[in-house]
This record gives structure tokens, C-alpha cells and sequence, in this order.
């Protein structure tokens, strides 16, 4: 009964859930809908190459292109929104994918 009294007492969290609203401009938005669109294509294409017939090979090769070019488009993107340059880089080579997080 003691525990239900502390979960009781504490306070409900934020409205925003953050202490500021995320400022997303244009180039952010047009970033996250272009690599969804890549993500789609391509994952549409692995499928039907995957399980397709031998006649599906054009929509294939159409859906690996799409992916491609969506994103040669999101890295400029990503450079746009970041504002420096350095800041892309680093974020490629100086990233801690061993990390957990």
C-alpha cells in the first residue's frame, strides 16, 4: 500500500514532454520525408527482388534508383539544416557506433 501512496504523489510529466518545442525548419522536414521515401523504395525493391518474378526486374532496378537518388538528396539536407559542414563530417567519422545508446 505504501508504494501506491509514491506513485500517487508524483507529478505528471510536461505538456511538451520536453523543455522547448523542437525547432524543425524546411530543410529537416523535406530531410525526414525524402529518406522515408528511400527507406520505402528500397525496402519495396529488396521484396520484390526478393520474391518477385524474373518480369519484375524493371520495377526493381526503378526502386533501387529512386532510393539512391532520395538520398543524394537528404545529405545536402542534413548539411542545410546543420549549418557547418564540420558538423556533417564529424558526425560520419567521429560516430561511436559501438556505443549502446
Amino acid at each position: 500500500m505504501g508504494s501506491w501512496l509514491v506513485l500517487a504523489q508524483t507529478a505528471p510529466p510536461s505538456d511538451t514532454w520536453f523543455s522547448f518545442a523542437p525547432n524543425w525548419g524546411w530543410a529537416i522536414v523535406l530531410y525526414f520525408f525524402f529518406g522515408g521515401v528511400a527507406g520505402g523504395s528500397a525496402f519495396l525493391a529488396a521484396m520484390l527482388h526478393l520474391f518477385g518474378r524474373p518480369e519484375d526486374q524493371p520495377a526493381v532496378r526503378r526502386g533501387y534508383a529512386i532510393a539512391v537518388i532520395t538520398l543524394a538528396v537528404c545529405a545536402p539536407l542534413l548539411i542545410i539544416d546543420l549549418t557547418q559542414p564540420g558538423r556533417f563530417w564529424h558526425m560520419l567519422f567521429q560516430s561511436d557506433a559501438g556505443g549502446v545508446m
